[in-house]
């Protein structure tokens, strides 16, 4: 990871997954996630297009911390009054693309493209991938069909403090 300062803008170039091919969508964005995780990132479904059938051909995905917090009530700033939280929003443009290679075979082999700036985030990577909602979640996932163990389920919710302990109090069992 390098960084520099542009325009009183610190940017991080983090690696991202290469550019390559893989047999399903499923299998490509499985790839995608993996690789971030590895990496302290997350990314989230962004954008897609679909071919003539009405089936997704092309999804965006974008940085997790993308964007920044909404004002949904239509407040000034020096009206709004809230609770002092933090956001993980720090506004990053990163996108990367997943794109099937054939549009009118959606179920047929799937690539990877990087779009401008994939590599560059305004934020480091996480330390712990855990602080990343989505990796918890499909961590949660993978464990209800077996392919996790409870400890490492619950090591991984300990490690940002949403783990509550639940119904059982031994974790071997849970």
């Amino acid at each position: 990871m390098q960084s520099a300062q542009t325009d009183s803008t610190i940017t991080f170039e983090i690696p991202v997954l290469s550019e390559q091919e893989f047999d399903s969508f499923d299998d490509a964005e499985l790839a995608l996630h993996t690789w971030n995780k590895q990496h302290g990132l997350e990314v989230t479904r962004a954008h897609n297009k679909k071919n003539k059938l009405k089936v997704i051909r092309q999804r965006d995905y974008q940085c997790d911390r993308n964007g920044k917090t909404q004002n949904n009530r239509g407040l000034r700033e020096n009206e709004r009054v809230r609770t002092a939280r933090g956001t993980s929003k720090t506004g990053c443009s990163m996108k990367i693309r997943l794109e099937a290679v054939d549009p009118n075979n959606c179920a047929g082999k799937w690539k990877i493209i990087h779009l401008n700036g994939s590599k560059l985030h305004n934020h480091p990577a996480s330390r712990d991938p855990s602080v990343h909602p989505g990796h918890r979640r499909r961590d949660l996932e993978r464990h209800i069909t077996g392919q996790i163990s409870s400890l490492d389920l619950v090591a991984s919710q300990l490690a940002v403090g949403v783990f509550s302990g639940g119904r059982c109090g031994n974790f071997a069992t849970c």
